[in-house]
């Protein structure tokens, strides 16, 4: 398999440990994630002072797409339960196969093309999972969705793992979004 364009935050314990330090900063500053959780598009996201406080730390340290890292943020912002289980388990739990058929909003999110909309999307799916997921995973993931290459590896690694989860199959999930 050829390297893909993008970074993970689980390949990077400092950025890890630096979104989930934003991220229980953001649990305590609810007008900065409110903001985030009212954002329409990515226009919107820039002008955020909570953007700024995630984005300027991991351009010292690691060098994210800023659309990319934007979506993301987004996404992690909508989580209440930061160190929750993996999204695929999260989505068999929630949102369960029936007749061997993956739940209409699961075959929806994944089968979004466009990152603006598989985030539109995810952030109505985070909500019926109580927002909670782990959120290196779901960044990972959303990072991983706006490169087209990665995208069709992370979309059959997610349906094959909540397939198997659904099934009661113990994966690892949260190493489902390939390495760069």
């Amino acid at each position: 398999m050829s390297e893909l364009p993008f970074l993970r935050f689980r390949d990077q314990p400092e950025a890890a440990g630096l979104l989930r330090r934003w991220h229980d900063e953001l649990q305590s500053r609810r007008g900065a994630r409110a903001a985030l959780r009212r954002v329409r598009d990515l226009d919107d996201v820039w002008p955020e002072e909570a953007y700024s406080r995630l984005r300027l730390p991991l351009m010292k340290r690691c060098r994210f797409g800023d659309e990319a890292l934007a979506r993301a943020a987004v996404a992690v912002a909508e989580v209440d339960e930061p160190r929750g289980a993996a999204l695929a388990q999260r989505l068999a739990a929630v949102l369960p196969p029936k007749d061997g058929h993956a739940a209409p909003r699961v075959r929806l999110l994944l089968g979004a093309e466009d990152p603006d909309e598989f985030l539109r999307l995810l952030r109505a799916t985070l909500q019926q999972m109580e927002r909670r997921v782990d959120i290196v995973d779901l960044a990972d993931t959303v990072l991983a969705w706006g490169a087209a290459s990665a995208r069709t590896v992370v979309r059959r690694r997610l349906m094959l793992a909540y397939y198997d989860h659904a099934a009661g199959l113990e994966t690892e999930t949260k190493a489902d979004v390939p390495a760069a």
